[in-house]
């Protein structure tokens, strides 16, 4: 709680504000910290997660995610709230477990904004998967990328797989929102679902500013 952890220089997939790689991970609280020229800023991987909460973390320029945690057996009452990931080079938040038949998680009211220089990197804002009951709501992606600083080939303010219950609420997910010249790349989504069995999505905004080009945009994929 409360620290401050800075990476001198750009960051790789190696270095970590928070990191557990083993074990099972219960009643862990990171909140209040700042993470700055990180790979991840909290990475979180484990058997079984029970009651983690990431709250109120700013993460600025991270290599891969701001918030990472995944669970090879389970993912159960972890909830990401409140946290800034500002300039990423990858990725936001990724919440996973390992089935649809068990666990829970929250993503909710997260800032994830994308770094604009990055080029030729895929961008997936917020990953919530393998969970049976999840609720993604009060998120805002912005998600710069534009041909003139190099396309990437696969962008998503929102994925999520393997869910039972899916909640997508009052989110506000942009795409190229920065007003370069030029087009956005094709292949970009806002909300992509895989082998979702039940969803609800309402009161979600979603901006997209195409350029001069004709990409190929999808605000909402369903995919089984």
């Amino acid at each position: 709680t409360g620290s401050h952890v800075q990476v001198a220089g750009p960051g790789d997939g190696g270095s970590c504000g928070i990191v557990q790689t083993a074990g099972n991970i219960t009643n862990m609280t990171v909140v209040g910290n700042t993470f700055t020229g990180v790979g991840y800023g909290a990475r979180l991987l484990g058997a079984t997660h029970s009651g983690i909460n990431v709250s109120n973390n700013v993460v600025d320029s991270p290599a891969v995610y701001g918030v990472y945690a995944t669970a090879s057996v389970s993912q159960t009452g972890t909830v990401v709230s409140a946290n800034s990931v500002i300039n990423t080079a990858f990725g936001g938040i990724l919440v996973q477990g390992n089935d649809d038949d068990t666990g829970s998680a929250t993503v909710i009211g997260n800032t994830i904004t994308q770094d604009p220089t990055v080029s030729g990197i895929s961008i997936a804002g917020m990953s919530v998967s393998y969970c049976q009951r999840v609720t993604v709501t009060g998120n805002t992606v912005k998600g710069t990328n534009d041909a003139t600083v190099g396309a990437s080939t696969s962008r998503t303010s929102l994925t999520s797989i393997g869910v039972k219950s899916l909640t997508v609420s009052g989110n506000d997910l942009q795409w190229n929102t920065t007003g370069l010249v030029g087009s956005m790349p094709s292949g970009t989504y806002s909300i992509f679902l895989h082998n979702v069995t039940n969803f609800s999505i309402v009161g979600n905004f979603i901006t997209a500013y195409p350029g001069s080009g004709a990409p190929t945009f999808y605000a909402l994929t369903v995919d089984h």
